[in-house]
């Protein structure tokens, strides 16, 4: 502990301060060579240049708004057009495809059909399903007139 407080003695010594020598003189502010008027004409020219750059700004930011919205806008006709070629395309697609000419073309042609030689006749005997007053099949009324019938 000796030694460390040996050092901090040597330390602790404060440093010598050099005389320093400070003179006034008398006298005053020397003329700017620079006038009032050209200091305010340079700071009108500095605002009006920062205006200048604003509006150069914004008028970019509105021709590139400008641009990507043209060409979006004709990307999106480009996709109407498609669209509507497509139509009409499924339009002649689906007339050709209903014309009776063309499915009897198809029919015979492709598929193997024929015409019926003769036609037969199918009659049906009158159902024997009975409903009750509230409309709900009766099966005791469909049974009797099944029988009867």
């Amino acid at each position: 502990m000796a030694s460390a407080a040996r050092a901090y003695e040597r330390t602790s010594a404060a440093p010598r301060r050099e005389q320093v020598s400070l003179r006034v003189v008398p006298g005053g502010r020397t003329e700017s060579a620079l006038s009032p008027q050209v200091v305010f004409l340079a700071k009108m020219f500095m605002v009006a240049l920062a205006i200048f750059a604003v509006v150069a700004f914004l008028r970019i930011g509105l021709a590139s708004a400008t641009v990507t919205t043209t060409l979006h806008t004709e990307e999106i006709n480009a996709q109407v057009n498609d669209i509507r070629s497509g139509s009409a395309h499924l339009e002649v697609t689906e007339s050709t495809l209903s014309n009776p000419v063309s499915i009897k073309t198809t029919a015979t042609g492709q598929l193997g059909m024929k015409a019926p030689t003769e036609v037969d006749t199918v009659v049906l005997e009158p159902d024997v399903v009975v409903y009750d007053a509230a409309g709900n099949l009766s099966l005791a009324r469909s049974l009797s007139a099944d029988v009867q019938g």
